[in-house]
């Protein structure tokens, strides 16, 4: 056997590669690539070849593919929608809302750059939400993110203009609502310079 075109014998039992854990050799083939009998996660056992494992080119014996395939029928889905657009808004520079996600740093967590983690934490969107960061400068994350309607959406912008009163503190549509003002008015209020209170109580007693 000509020894400077074999492949060096490496011992792979025990190791694990993506869903696959190595059980033992199995045998040489016809062009004296070493193969490798391994288990995947899902119990099924099949024979591949060592170099293909360490490469990183097979993962798992086809199971993952499948469950990608049928997780994928999703891709028309609202839920597969919203995952695309944050992934865009935050890696793609062409992407036109590039600047205000990606471009200031807000980024995707390692987990939910595969779309069935996603869907595992956040569920099926309802066509009626969209998703929502309820800290806007902090990362999408299972902890900072919701499914979200319009108006939620819309009080939790960066945009939104935050009042202390009273000891608390709300948006001027949270605001608005609470007192049973106006909001178009209460807005013309603060935008000419009235003081908080006087905006505020002037037009609550209106409303009694």
């Amino acid at each position: 056997m000509n020894v400077k075109h074999a492949h060096s014998f490496v011992d792979l039992t025990g190791r694990k590669y993506g869903r696959l854990t190595v059980i033992r050799f199995n045998d040489r083939d016809k062009h004296n690539n070493i193969n490798y009998l391994y288990r995947c996660v899902c119990g099924n056992e099949k024979v591949v070849t060592g170099s293909h494992l360490r490469s990183g080119d097979v993962k798992s014996c086809g199971c993952w593919l499948r469950e990608f395939k049928a997780i994928h029928g999703m891709s028309r889905s609202a839920t597969y929608n919203s995952w695309e657009s944050m992934m865009g808004r935050c890696f793609n520079e062409n992407d036109d809302r590039y600047s205000s996600y990606g471009g200031r740093g807000i980024t995707v967590c390692d987990r939910w750059r595969k779309f069935e983690n996603f869907l595992y934490d956040m569920g099926e969107r309802d066509k009626w939400l969209s998703l929502d960061r309820i800290d806007n400068d902090g990362n999408y994350t299972p902890e900072n993110c919701r499914w979200a309607t319009a108006s939620e959406q819309q009080r939790n912008r960066r945009a939104n203009r935050l009042i202390e009163y009273r000891g608390e503190t709300r948006c001027v549509a949270e605001w608005a609502e609470y007192l049973g003002i106006n909001q178009s008015t209460l807005r013309k209020r603060l935008d000419r310079g009235k003081p908080v209170d006087v905006a505020f109580e002037t037009e609550a007693k209106r409303g009694h």
